[in-house]
């Protein structure tokens, strides 16, 4: 059988032909010409470079990343969307997170190219979380909608309804009337391609499918109509992004499945390689000329999942588990200090990763032409030599990729130092045992054909035929019906036929894939679940678990292996601690016993790895919604001492008390009283902790009897007492009202909760099993970082590790010092004041920030007493916006640890509203926090003129809604919805967006209304509400909430009512929040920065919150 496997990448086509038993590769220049063209001229040229005519070839496969280079380049067919009213602004709001937690100017992760906001139509009608039709479809609504967008030139119409994925009925009978009004244009409706819950998640998965319609149907009919007329008879397939094959048919009918295509299929050649080597477990990287992809390999195959980032872009489609970073041997060096970064778009005269390699010998220079010249100029500029430039950079890019390496590990639970190396592409097989010496690995293998193993992995795919059930439904509802009855003719000889079910803990949380047995019950499905679910996280899940769909998937025989028949490949030179040995398939280096020990930044991505994982153990295990939807929740390590080791990417506001809180638990409990599996909790502002619904949980970690770290977490839970529901009162004046006060207290032993602790949460909390159950996903977390500690103890030494954790502290620490040094010395003068609270005196914090002797000094000097009202904050709200203001400042570093807090004095005068003193009510401190950050950065804006924005809107509501249902179950959510960001220094502000110590995510409507009988009725930017300037400060949110029964309690604070920020060199400040209550009767409620309404059926809350600030005088402003 003569195969000829095609892999399309964005610089390069790598082609493998099987034929006569023996395998040809070659590897052809993309010109950049679009996908069809590129594999008809790489086909053309293959066959007549090897004689083979199309005519006898009997299949062909391609694996292409033209959709994905689509993306990449935002070059995209321009649609139309339709959803539902209210919620035209899903896209430009995103979850309302931010790309960089450290950059100072906050950027969106939102894929807004994919549509613009004048072909969004919003259409009258709803779906209920229960399913059911709540208003019908407006169908004159569509009509005129798909005429307007015809008219524009859409090439395709994306359809997004609130909860179509329980119910299709308005997104089917929406594409029935689009078939009408507009036949020629595709429809894509969002409960086909994405059938999950969260309607920012499935819009992108419908507008990106949309988007790549038009041209990749064009690009597939073009190859197929193209291939016949030169006389291929054969079978043509397509790779999707597991790596199996699927007809045209199939692949035109949902584009996005092949979008990992290409590298999909290169994960089956590290496989095979894998197994050739006897090897049980791998991570395999693909480094070539743009990109470098990341997989877990067992010997089944690539380990696969459900949704994941490509591009930027969320996407959930069944995929290879691949993660991507954007560095290749075409990265152009951008910076060298303080930290060598790399860039696409940096200088074309700046020198490449590839340079770099040609530099010290390990490329060919024919490879690249100036290279030489363009390293040379670079050292020069630097005050370098050309080779130590050289090297700098081949650090860096193995610095970069073995980061990407550990991260992907730690968040899957995988030891990257007991795990092989896997590697692939120019540049993966140059610096694996570099990257390997990183990540710990001791073990690599690298195919004598690795850069083109997308092309031999397509040589080795097996065909797919799928059925897919959607159900939708709790585990327990699950019956043989569902489970039972699947179509399709009998396997052919050599087929696999395989039953998988998508499940998670609930609707709302991260599904995955699990096998079942060939005629499964409903019992079934619950032990595959509770046995992942334990392997996964230690514990079966709290949850009642929730199934969206069962797959019969049948694959074809695997083709036979073949011998190839070009040389191999050169070896790479085996560093000095590693000794190489040639195999059959592959070159193998296993690390020796006098292997180096770990560079500093090395370990430091290690740390900030386990810390990470933590974090992602929260977010995936946590019960309440405010945590797993708002991601309100941070984890970090910590040295002996208290000093913070590693920061998870988490919310700045809750890092800065993890320091404060450990220091306290070391007060009350000795360290040499401690013991493995200790767990200790405490949650009191006055003794380093932030409000009462914070918890901090800390585990001491041990290395043969040696305590070497703590593990601790931080989690906003749903509620711990106090006189509201929710535990936020904006009306305490003490914090005797706010609820459980904990002061340091041993929690558990031997990694379990003590029963007097779970007592002691019944007996104060309205909400004791969400809250238990919280708990127990701290608790977890913890454990899992003690097990990954210890495991890099034994790897590298107690006394090697310890050392090393000093020494990544002092380098942080020199790094501020270098940065402090950079800065105006000051002092800079900064103010700002709290909303006006009746009854109280005007709460203002007065700055003086002076950046001399390689010290932050920030004085708060004359900042106003404490007050009767819940706005006070403790010392750990000025500490992190101090930490998180020169954190910003730093630029990117994986130094980002204790070190730096060295560099730290805080001038606090006691019993002020930031360094209150008890019995001073503080849980609605987040206003106060937000505003000392806001007067820190436009201290450092004056610091550091060419780098900070404008203010941000320093702000960000808290709403908890809670009550009875009519079930009399009690219900408790809490949200938290932000402001704009500061315009400025090279952008518009984005709008709606958290900044500065803040990152908490949104919560979807489909998740709060599952939750509560609130119905979220629009959800959109608050346009005109940035401050104007020569760049405009983001726009605010509207948020509006239409009660549906009798008795709910509202808790909402807020801030920046009255006091705005101010803009910067000439810009605008932004209009100020508002919030109102519109009765059922039509009478209108002004509500207060603080205020407690009750809301009853047909109430509506509507909340509007604060802009960003301007940045510069707008052009229309300025004098003739």
């Amino acid at each position: 059988m003569n195969l000829l496997g095609i892999d399309i990448g964005a610089s390069t086509i790598d082609l493998a032909l099987s034929t006569g038993g023996t395998v040809r590769k070659m590897k052809l220049p993309h010109k950049g010409t679009e996908s069809s063209t590129a594999i008809l001229e790489a086909i053309g040229f293959a066959s007549e470079h090897w004689s083979v005519s199309l005519t006898a070839l009997d299949e062909i496969r391609v694996g292409s990343t033209g959709a994905l280079n689509h993306v990449l380049s935002g070059n995209v067919s321009p649609i139309g969307l339709l959803t539902t009213r209210g919620f035209a602004d899903t896209l430009a709001l995103a979850r309302q997170n931010r790309v960089d937690l450290y950059d100072p100017v906050a950027r969106s992760p939102s894929p807004h190219f994919l549509v613009d906001r004048a072909a969004i139509h919003e259409i009258d009608g709803r779906i209920g979380p229960d399913g059911r039709e709540i208003d019908p479809l407006a169908l004159d609504q569509i009509r005129d909608a798909a005429l307007a967008l015809q008219r524009a030139g859409a090439k395709a119409i994306a359809v997004c309804f609130l909860f179509s994925y329980l119910d299709p009925a308005h997104e089917n009978a929406c594409a029935a009337a689009l078939a009408k009004a507009v036949p020629d244009l595709p429809v894509v409706l969002s409960h086909q391609c994405d059938p999950y819950a969260r309607e920012y998640e499935r819009m992108v998965s419908a507008c990106l499918e949309a988007a790549l319609v038009p041209s990749q149907r064009a690009s597939l009919d073009a190859l197929e109509h193209s291939l016949r007329d030169q006389g291929f008879r054969g079978r043509l397939a397509f790779a999707e992004s597991r790596g199996a094959l699927q007809d045209p048919e199939v692949a035109k009918k949902h584009v996005t499945s092949t979008i990992l295509g290409g590298p999909a299929a290169a994960t089956l050649t590290a496989t095979q390689l894998m197994n050739d080597a006897q090897i049980e477990q791998a991570i395999a990287i693909d480094a070539g000329s743009v990109s470098t992809d990341i997989v877990a390999l067992t010997r089944a195959g690539a380990s696969t999942t459900t949704h994941g980032v490509v591009a930027g872009v969320p996407v959930r489609i069944p995929m290879a588990d691949i993660e991507s970073i954007a560095l290749g041997g075409s990265s152009r060096l951008k910076s060298l200090s303080p930290q060598t970064t790399f860039a696409a778009d940096a200088d074309k005269d700046s020198p490449t990763i590839t340079d770099a390699l040609i530099g010290l010998g390990l490329l060919d220079s024919a490879l690249a032409q100036g290279s030489h010249e363009r390293i040379a100029r670079a050292a020069s500029a630097a005050n370098t030599t050309p080779a130590s430039l050289c090297e700098a950079i081949r650090d860096a890019a193995a610095d970069r990729i073995a980061d990407a390496v550990i991260r992907y590990a730690a968040g899957r639970n995988i030891d990257p130092a007991a795990t092989a190396l896997v590697a692939s592409g120019g540049l993966g097989k140059i610096l694996a045992c570099d990257i390997a010496d990183r990540t710990g690995a001791r073990d690599v293998v690298i195919g004598h054909h690795g850069e083109v193993a997308g092309a031999l992995g397509l040589l080795s795919a097996r065909t797919l035929a799928e059925e897919v059930r959607i159900l939708n439904v709790p585990l327990a509802q699950i019956d043989e019906t569902d489970l039972g009855g699947f179509a399709g003719a009998s396997p052919a000889s050599g087929a696999q036929t395989q039953l998988v079910a998508t499940l998670a803990p609930n609707a709302f949380m991260h599904p995955v894939e699990l096998p079942l047995p060939p005629a499964p019950t409903g019992a079934d499905l619950r032990a595959a679940f509770d046995a992942y679910h334990i392997d996964r996280f230690g514990a079966a899940s709290r949850e009642p678990g929730h199934v969206f769909s069962i797959a019969r998937r049948v694959y074809g025989a695997a083709p036979m292996c073949h011998d190839h028949e070009s040389k191999a490949s050169q070896a790479p030179a085996a560093p000095a601690h590693w000794q190489s040995r040639h195999s059959g398939s592959f070159f193998r280096f296993q690390r020796t016993s006098e292997a180096t020990s770990l560079r500093i930044e090395t370990l430091q991505m290690r740390l900030n790895a386990i810390a990470q994982s933590m974090q992602e153990t929260l977010f995936r295990t946590a019960v309440s919604a405010v945590v797993r939807e708002g991601n309100d929740a941070a984890a970090a390590l910590l040295s002996p001492d208290g000093e913070l080791i590693a920061l998870s990417d988490a919310i700045p506001l809750l890092l800065g008390a993890l320091d404060g809180s450990t220091r306290a638990i070391l007060a009350r409990f000795p360290a040499q009283d401690m013991r493995e599996g200790d767990l200790y909790l405490m949650n009191d502002p006055f003794l380093g902790g932030t409000h009462l619904p914070d918890l901090t949980v800390v585990r001491p970690v041990f290395s043969g009897g040696r305590l070497i770290a703590f593990a601790a977490s931080i989690l906003h839970h749903q509620d711990i007492g106090g006189m509201r529901a929710g535990s936020v009162p904006p009306d305490a004046v003490e914090i005797f009202q706010e609820g459980l006060r904990l002061p340091p207290v041993l929690m558990g032993r031997n990694g379990q909760i003590d029963q007097h602790i779970v007592d002691l949460i019944h007996a104060n909390s309205r909400a004791p099993a969400t809250v238990l159950g919280d708990l127990s996903s701290q608790v977890r977390a913890a454990a899992e970082a003690a097990q990954s500690l210890t495991a890099l103890a034994t790897e590298c030494g107690t006394d090697v590790l310890v050392d090393g954790i000093g020494e990544c502290l002092d380098r942080g620490e020199a790094l501020a010092h270098e940065t402090i040094a950079s800065m105006a010395p000051g002092p800079h003068a900064a103010r700002e004041n709290l909303d006006p609270t009746p009854g109280l005196p005007q709460v203002t914090i007065n700055l003086a920030l002076s950046c001399g002797d390689g010290k932050l000094h920030a004085d708060f000097t004359g900042t106003s007493p404490q007050v009767a009202a819940p706005i006070n904050c403790v010392r750990s709200g000025p500490f992190a916006a101090s930490f998180y203001s020169l954190l910003s400042a730093l630029g990117p570093t994986v130094f980002r640890n204790g070190g730096v807090v060295r560099r730290i004095h805080l001038e606090l005068p006691q019993g002020c509203a930031i360094n209150a003193s008890p019995p001073a009510a503080v849980n609605a401190r987040m206003g106060i926090v937000r505003a000392t950050t806001s007067a820190l950065l436009q201290a450092l804006a004056k610091a550091l003129p060419a780098k900070m924005p404008a203010a941000n809107s320093g702000m960000s509501y808290v709403l908890a809604f809670s009550g009875n249902g009519v079930d009399g179950k009690r219900f408790i959510v809490t949200e938290i919805i932000a402001g704009g960001a500061g315009g400025g220094p090279d952008s518009d502000g984005a709008p709606g967006i958290s900044t500065d110590v803040g990152n908490a995510m949104n919560m979807p409507a489909e998740a709060l209304e599952s939750q509560i009988p609130v119905r979220l009725v629009e959800a959109v930017v608050r346009r005109g509400s940035g401050g104007t300037g020569q760049l405009r400060g983001g726009d605010g949110i509207r948020r509006s909430y239409l009660a549906l029964q009798d008795g709910i309690q509202v808790s909402l604070r807020g801030e920046r009512f009255r006091s705005v920020p101010l803009g910067l060199l000439g810009g605008g400040s932004p209009q100020p929040s508002a919030a109102t209550v519109v009765r059922s009767d039509g009478s209108v409620e002004n509500l207060g920065t603080r205020s407690v309404p009750v809301l009853n059926t047909g109430d509506r809350l509507i909340v509007e919150s604060c802009g960003g600030a301007g940045y510069g005088i707008a052009a229309t402003e300025m004098p003739s």
